[in-house]
């Protein structure tokens, strides 16, 4: 079966019914560093131990960066039962690219020190 897919504009209207689900299949670093607006995270390779989080009765649009790790996450999804799940195309990059709502989770005052003592060594 071919991976159903939306652009970001029809991705972010159909958001604002409050009766589709975002979910944001990148990692905790990469989703908290700027994520579509709404967004919540489940990390690709945590999807099938975290599906009970993603509503069976809801419509689910899956971003990633770039588009790649959303379709995979959409053929997981299918494969564990999930009918109305589409891929949000050029993911993150195109939400932003497009001047979309991003919203960024801010680190704890322990990942913030680990952050500064990375950029303090150059890395």
């Amino acid at each position: 079966m071919a991976i159903s897919s939306i652009d970001v504009r029809a991705a972010h209207d159909k958001l604002t019914t409050g009766k589709t689900v975002l979910v944001d299949v990148r990692a905790p670093g990469e989703y908290g560093s700027g994520h579509a607006a709404g967004a919540v995270n489940v990390p690709l390779g945590k999807l099938e131990r975290r599906i009970g989080e993603i509503p069976a009765d809801r419509p689910v649009l899956v971003i990633c960066q770039s588009g790649r790790r959303s379709e995979i996450a959409v053929a997981t999804l299918r494969s564990l039962g999930r009918k109305n799940v589409v891929n949000v195309l050029g993911g993150t990059a195109a939400w932003r690219q497009a001047s979309l709502p991003i919203e960024r989770t801010p680190r704890s005052p322990v990942m913030e020190k680990i952050a500064a003592l990375f950029r303090a060594k150059g890395r």
